[in-house]
């Protein structure tokens, strides 16, 4: 099985902004990006991910994303791979 990765996009920005590399790494492993609409901080973000991600997998963020990465480390570490 492919381990996950989530793809966390800036603020008023969407999955769209991850396409290339979405495209580029799907055959290596399985590719999310998660929509954040509704979300009131960057723990609600985190814990979104938290929700709808498998037991362990990656994330990598651009702007809000990786803010978003930062706080996950802080609330969801045991379930980061580094």
């Amino acid at each position: 099985m492919k381990q996950s990765l989530y793809l966390l996009a800036g603020l008023l920005c969407d999955e769209r902004v991850w396409r290339a590399q979405f495209d580029a790494l799907q055959d290596l492993t399985e590719v999310h990006a998660l929509d954040f609409r509704g979300c009131e901080n960057h723990i609600a973000m985190a814990q979104r991910v938290l929700a709808e991600a498998p037991v362990t997998f990656a994330l990598a963020g651009h702007s809000t994303g990786a803010r978003v990465a930062r706080a996950g480390l802080v609330v969801i570490s045991p379930r980061i791979s580094l």
